[in-house]
């Protein structure tokens, strides 16, 4: 309880000195921070006037100097193609509802690790470590722009972390047979998804 009551208190100066307040501000305060509220501001706009569908994947640097604000323009007054905030850039670009399924998927993962840790007696070490990586992930998502890989890799440890959750959690008598009829029943359905999904991501790969 001490540890984490220093820790809490740690993150609320780290957090008040990189807005430019508190003991820390001098230390931690960076002209990248205005930056990025300008870009935050500035691409909430563009999310609020397009709530369901947003302007399209990838294309927030189509329509981001239309939405520039006069506070703006006197600030930082820089260009961007991204929010700098992974669920803000889903609402500008997908609308709404898109950003609002990320925020679940993410939530449903924190929610059944928290769970597990209180289930399990023992210490599972691969789990844990699965959950620090996509914390890490989580975490940099929210200050700056994910690209292609690392918003695959998100996929990728969400997916293994629910699925290796739920695997220690569900343990029938018949798992074998569970097991194998399960594989052959997704198989080729995630075979169909893999291809789908590299013909879908190439153009955007290829520009990156």
């Amino acid at each position: 309880y001490v540890f984490l009551l220093f820790s809490f208190m740690s993150l609320i100066l780290i957090i008040q000195g990189m807005l430019n307040n508190g003991l820390l501000a001098s230390y931690l305060y960076k002209p990248s921070v205005t930056s990025r509220g300008e870009m935050l501001r500035n691409s909430f706009s563009v999310a609020k006037d397009n709530p369901l569908f947003g302007v399209g994947l990838d294309s927030l640097g189509d329509f981001y100097l239309k939405y520039k604000d006069a506070r703006t323009a006197v600030g930082v007054n820089e260009f961007t193609d991204h929010a700098h905030n992974i669920y803000v850039n889903y609402a500008a670009t997908g609308g709404f509802p898109l950003a609002i399924l990320q925020f679940i998927l993410a939530m449903l993962v924190a929610y059944k690790f928290i769970l597990s840790l209180k289930k399990n007696s023992q210490f599972n070490k691969e789990i844990t470590l699965l959950f620090s990586i996509w914390v890490c992930f989580q975490s940099q998502a929210l200050i700056s722009p994910a690209n292609i890989s690392m918003l695959v890799w998100n996929s990728i440890l969400s997916g293994t972390l629910l699925s290796v959750i739920h695997r220690g959690e569900t343990v029938p008598e018949n798992k074998n047979n569970v097991a194998e009829l399960s594989l052959n029943l997704t198989k080729p359905f995630s075979v169909f998804l893999l291809v789908a999904s590299l013909f879908v991501s190439y153009p955007y790969f290829n520009v990156d």
